[in-house]
């Protein structure tokens, strides 16, 4: 993303705080299963040692209710799993659970929402799922939910030392919060320590996931206990993150997060004990009701060691590499003494530093430099400051050289790609034994894997291959003696020395490529590997249809290869039940080449999307496929196998969007499009842009409109009374992403599937119309003055700006508005 882009996003969120800004809900990429249905469900493929998973939904408000889960088979036990991404927990030690008849029940309390059940142990058993009583959504509940909204957000900028600890609210016993005259909140009394939240990671339940699902949501109720109103607090936790403290995320807790803790968390059953509603968030812990919205909250143990930076060059403000939201301050202009702030790089190697400023007027301000080092920085002509960092100074200066106050200043901090003295180097993958990291052994590095393992410990390592491959690993003594008390794990087996040398040699199975380096002696073992072939005189892999290559699933970096014109490549896979292949070739001038296609287990041929890439899932059925190279010339190709599709970007992602054209057309919004559908259009013509759902729909969907060119975005909520029609601005040339999702107005953290009948077409502007009741006259000409007195705001990609601009200039000031009042007046008879 270019860097205007960035600061106009970043703006955005200065400018316009308490707009609606789409949130586009996450699905939950670590759990995948398939879905149940109530009645007998026979399952006869489940793994046994792991947690199987599977999804049931209520399709129609009749099948709501509470149901009971139950296994015939003993062996497969029950656990209950609820929730995505943004919530997620095992209540198996639940109210909920019998553990003698290994049965629980839960409600479904929305029609599309997902319930996860997960059963363990067996691999053959029926999983049964009765309806025991109805569930009804009361009328308000299916009403949209109004956004809450505050404008008072303060920077916070930390210097925290690297002694200070962090310390919990105990939440087991009834605490008191105290405010001071400045807004903060104190534990225990007004000289108690300050309290505060880390946004991103919060214990229990992640906040903030659960706001980038729109889903911190909650009800108001009568003195009757009947719905009142609705209010969904997400927006407003998400805006916190602009203002955080850069470095560390946090932020002192105030009103605003103390109602969204306590509202959300009441109205939700959180801290509900007795599990009367929603979901008790503490398991089988007796916390103190009251206190118990205190959860996320902490303070440090010794207050002295956290200050607030002040932006003075003993006191600086910090500027984080590749945060998205950059930094900022207010720099009062040059009639007063202070006219500066500093800022602290946390990185000063290869990155860069970039700066803009806009006035209170909301235009950019160019009156400023910056001072690095030796160097002094001027803004270029759009306003805007970017240089490289030295290596060696880690401070900057913003100065504000003009007479204008409260002058906000954004600034970011970004890595800069690595130049490579070799262009032609592959990546290196370098591991460091653990299950994350695990060491690579290849061929191409024999006893590439050299490695001091303490006792009791053990270290991973994973083959690049398995075909005619076996592993040997040898141990060795403080002393320089042979080793043999150590062991290897390697699928179901365990595998010791066979001789006093403490050599263990082993052939790998085509299925498994990882395996365990165990040291149980009393001292600490020098341990060597490396991976050699089982027969030297087996060929290698060439690709033919005999010999195909070998992709081992999840490996570390792309496979490379060379398709000589007209011809194929075969390849086997150790992993296809639901992998997925993504295959790219490129010509001889490194660009992409569409000229290719995949074969697989008899489907129809599979050819790349337009920016080149092919993505094909695989199943259990077949673990070979074929790459067809039908161009003129060789081509040089890159294929990976992957299990985890967060790799993925398919067509209908934000990533790769459906490319349509003006008309009617028809989302079907699945689980693999996580809840969105994208679409992306390109204007023909300098226009406005209608969007429309079409009113018969039912409600359940969300939709924002953008113009990726200038950053300008809508986005509302459809429902039977709600609005199903935008607008927006767009030039030729420009592009506009359209995104279309669903959501789920009680089960907040679900992302139903559906289909909804939408249509975009093209208008003219029609210059001079400010108010849009389709004529031109006074009332317009009044509108545009006030407008640019200041009472309101221009924003340039908007239907306003592009009707307000009546001399064309690409701005909107006085001359726009002597030009309307030249047109009203018949001077003129066009603009």
């Amino acid at each position: 993303m270019k860097l205007k882009k960035i600061f106009a996003l970043t703006l955005s969120v200065l400018m316009a705080l308490g707009s609606v800004v789409p949130v586009f809900a996450y699905s939950d990429s670590v759990l995948t299963g398939s879905y149940v249905t109530a009645g007998e469900n026979a399952i006869t493929d489940a793994d046994p040692d792991t947690v199987s998973i599977y999804y049931f939904t209520a399709s129609s408000e009749e099948e709501l209710g509470t149901y009971k889960v139950t296994t015939d088979a003993p062996s497969a036990k029950l656990r209950s799993y609820c929730g995505t991404v943004g919530f997620r927990y095992d209540n198996t030690k639940d109210t909920d659970y019998d553990p003698e008849s290994n049965s629980y029940t839960f409600t479904a309390t929305s029609v599309g929402a997902k319930y996860l059940i997960g059963v363990t142990g067996a691999e053959s058993f029926n999983l049964n799922i009765e309806k025991v009583s109805d569930y009804k959504i009361h009328p308000v509940v299916k009403k949209g939910y109004g956004y809450s909204q505050h404008y008072d957000y303060k920077k916070c900028n930390l210097i925290i030392s690297e002694d200070a600890t962090r310390t919990y609210v105990d939440i087991t016993k009834p605490q008191t919060v105290v405010t001071d005259r400045w807004g903060k909140k104190h534990l225990g009394t007004i000289d108690g320590p300050i309290l505060y939240i880390d946004l991103k990671n919060t214990p229990y339940i992640n906040l903030y996931e659960m706001a980038l699902n729109g889903r911190l949501r909650y009800y108001t109720l009568t003195s009757s206990g009947d719905y009142s109103s609705k209010y969904d607090d997400s927006e407003m936790f998400l805006e916190y993150e602009f203002y955080a403290d850069p470095k560390t995320g946090i932020y002192p807790l105030d009103s605003h997060l103390f109602g969204i803790l306590k509202e959300v968390g009441e109205a939700n059953g959180w801290y509900d004990k007795d599990r009367e509603l929603g979901y008790y968030l503490f398991g089988d812990m007796e916390v103190d009701e009251e206190s118990a919205y205190l959860f996320p909250c902490f303070y440090f143990e010794d207050p002295s060691l956290v200050k607030y930076a002040t932006g003075y060059d003993y006191s600086p403000y910090a500027l984080v590499c590749d945060n998205y939201n950059g930094n900022f301050c207010e720099i009062d202009g040059t009639r007063y003494s202070d006219h500066s702030d500093f800022f602290s790089l946390d990185v000063y190697e290869n990155s860069e530093v970039s700066c803009m400023a806009i006035s209170p007027t909301l235009s950019t301000y160019k009156a400023f430099n910056i001072k690095y080092g030796t160097n002094t920085y001027k803004p270029d002509k759009e306003g805007l400051i970017t240089f490289a960092t030295d290596g060696k100074t880690d401070i900057l200066e913003v100065v504000n050289t003009g007479t204008t106050d409260d002058v906000i200043f954004i600034l970011m901090l970004t890595s800069l790609p690595v130049i490579k003295e070799n262009p032609e180097d592959d990546y290196e993958y370098i591991g460091d034994g653990s299950p994350e990291m695990p060491y690579l052994s290849s061929y191409k590095k024999p006893k590439s894997i050299n490695h001091m393992l303490a006792p009791g410990e053990f270290i991973c390592v994973m083959t690049d291959t398995t075909y005619n491959a076996s592993a040997r690993i040898c141990a060795f003594a403080p002393d320089g003696g042979f080793a043999t008390d150590y062991l290897v794990y390697y699928g179901d087996e365990v595998i010791t020395p066979k001789n006093n040398i403490g050599l263990i040699s082993f052939e790998l199975d085509f299925k498994d490529n990882y395996y365990l380096i165990y040291n149980y002696s009393d001292e600490t073992l020098n341990i060597v590997a490396d991976l050699a072939k089982t027969d030297p005189a087996l060929p290698d892999t060439d690709g033919s249809t005999e010999l195909p290559h070998v992709l081992m699933c999840d490996p570390v970096d792309f496979s490379s290869y060379t398709i000589e014109k007209g011809e194929s490549l075969n390849f086997r896979t150790n992993n296809s039940d639901g992998t997925y292949v993504i295959a790219t070739a490129t010509d001889a001038f490194y660009e992409p080449s569409t000229e290719i296609y995949l074969k697989y287990n008899g489907r129809t041929e599979q050819y790349p999307d337009t920016s080149g890439i092919i993505i094909c899932r695989l199943t259990s059925e077949s673990d070979t496929f074929e790459i067809v190279n039908q161009s003129g010339h060789e081509l040089d190709l890159e294929v990976v196998v992957l299990s985890d599709t967060a790799y993925l970007t398919p067509i209908g992602s934000y990533e790769n969007p459906f490319v349509i054209d003006i008309g009617e057309h028809t989302s079907d919004i699945t689980e693999d499009l996580q809840g969105y559908a994208f679409y992306s259009y390109t204007a023909t013509k300098d226009s406005i842009l209608n969007f429309e759902i079409a009113p018969s729909q039912s409600e359940g969907w969300v939709y924002a409109i953008t113009n990726t060119t200038t950053g300008f975005s809508t986005s509302h909520v459809f429902s039977g009374s709600g609005e199903n029609a935008a607008n927006i601005a767009v030039m030729e040339g420009e592009t506009i992403l359209i995104g279309i999702g669903t959501y789920d107005g009680m089960r907040f953290w679900s992302t139903p599937e559906g289909t909804v009948k939408w249509s975009i077409d093209l208008s003219d502007p029609v210059i001079g119309d400010i108010n849009f009741d389709g004529e031109i006259n006074a009332k317009d000409s009044n509108l545009l003055k006030r407008m640019i007195a200041g009472e309101g705001t221009v924003k340039e990609g908007t239907i306003l700006f592009l009707c307000s601009n009546t001399n064309r200039d690409g701005g909107v000031s006085a001359k726009d508005s002597n030009i309307l009042m030249q047109y009203l007046a018949g001077t003129l008879n066009k603009f």
